[in-house]
């Protein structure tokens, strides 16, 4: 891409042109990472909660038998 640029006389042009691409390009790579990673973090937290609640439980229900 540069060497054409280079040899059209547009150097900065191509390279705006190039340097937008790649700006769209790892925004929507962040974007399709920041989707996955919610349902990731939704299930991990619930996990965790799902833990706590089950070490607050299972002693009293222990108890009771």
């Amino acid at each position: 891409m540069a060497q054409i640029g280079e040899n059209s006389g547009s150097l900065a042009a191509v390279m705006e042109k190039t340097s937008e691409y790649y700006e769209k390009k790892v925004d929507g790579l962040v974007s399709l990472m920041l989707g996955m990673l919610e349902p990731i973090l939704i299930i991990t937290v619930g996990g965790i909660v799902l833990v706590v609640i089950l070490a607050m439980y299972l002693p009293i229900f222990s108890m009771g038998q």
